[in-house]
This record gives C-alpha cells, structure tokens and sequence, in this order.
C-alpha cells in the first residue's frame, strides 16, 4: 500500500492511497426509465469478443470438415461384382482403398474376372473418384460407348460392358462407400 498525506486550503488533512485490487469485475446494474440499460460491462464485452469468438467457430467447422474429408479418403469402399451373362459365377467382392486399382481381367486375387486372357484395363480410386483407365488392347463399354480415355465415374451403381467375340459380358458394380 501506497499512502500519501494531502493538506486542503483550509488546512483540513487527508490521507490518498494507492492499492492494487484483484482483477475483477463487478458490476451492479439499475432499472432506468424507458427501459434504457445501465450495465456497461456486459455490451462493452460484446462488442470486444464477438469477432474472436466467430473466428474459432468457422475454424472449428473448418477442422470438422476436414476431419471428416481425410475419414472418407482412408475408409476402404466395397465393390459388388455381379456377372449377369454368366448366372453360375458367383458375387465377387472386392476392396479399394485410396490410390489402389484394381485389375478387370486379370486372373489376381484382387481383381474382377473377366474372359479372355488379357487385362482389359483398370478400375481405380484417386481420392473419393473412381475412374475407368483402358489399356486399349480389347475394349471395354460404359452406357454403349467405348472407354478410350481416363473416365471418371460419378455414380455408386453402374455397368461396364465388354465384348469378347460375338459375345458381350455385362458387369454390374455397386460401390459401397
């Protein structure tokens, strides 16, 4: 504590002193008339808070959305193969994860069975796309057009077609995701 004796004019004494407090506020607040607000703590904090309170909520909203973002791309997505030209061949399963692809006609545990000898090219995921890349040796169809470059599929149910002779060998894939 800091004290300090003062002397008045008319010779009456007081005694200033200095003492620091906690910091803390408290603040009483008053009815006014016309329903005016007396408190002053309460708005000033308001108006000094508001901007940094709506920053950390955008950049929690954007943390979640990336979180979830970077949960999609490391879930593994579940591919249905149904043979519909050949009804003794049974569903085939088969996973992608992120930048994998996976063989159609190859005779590899993970890839789709398809006739004839070669690979006729490759189902494979970049991020949460899944694209159709031909090899161009024998072709391969997607809705009666033939697949000549890199396709992009935008659906989680399609059908690939593939000829081999005078015959066709549909493909129906259904993508769990």
């Amino acid at each position: 504590m800091r004290s300090q004796t003062i002397t008045t004019d008319n010779n009456r004494t007081y005694q200033l002193s200095v003492v620091d407090l906690a910091p803390t506020v408290q603040e009483f607040c008053t009815a006014t008339p016309g329903g005016k607000e007396t408190c002053l703590v309460t708005p000033y904090l308001g108006k000094l808070l508001w901007f940094p309170t709506l920053v950390v909520i955008i950049l929690l909203g954007m943390g979640g959305l990336w979180t979830k973002y970077l949960i999609t791309l490391n879930k593994k997505w579940k591919l249905k193969v149904i043979f519909e030209a050949d009804e003794d061949k049974e569903e085939q399963i088969c996973y992608l994860k992120n930048k994998q692809k996976i063989a159609i006609g190859d005779d590899n545990l993970n890839s789709i069975y398809c006739p004839g000898n070669e690979t006729r090219g490759y189902l494979q995921r970049k991020g949460n796309n899944l694209y159709i890349i031909p090899l161009k040796i024998q072709p391969i169809f997607y809705r009666q057009q033939q697949v000549t470059n890199n396709l992009a599929i935008k659906r989680n149910s399609f059908q690939i077609n593939y000829p081999l002779g005078t015959e066709n060998y549909p493909l129906t894939i259904k993508i769990t995701k």
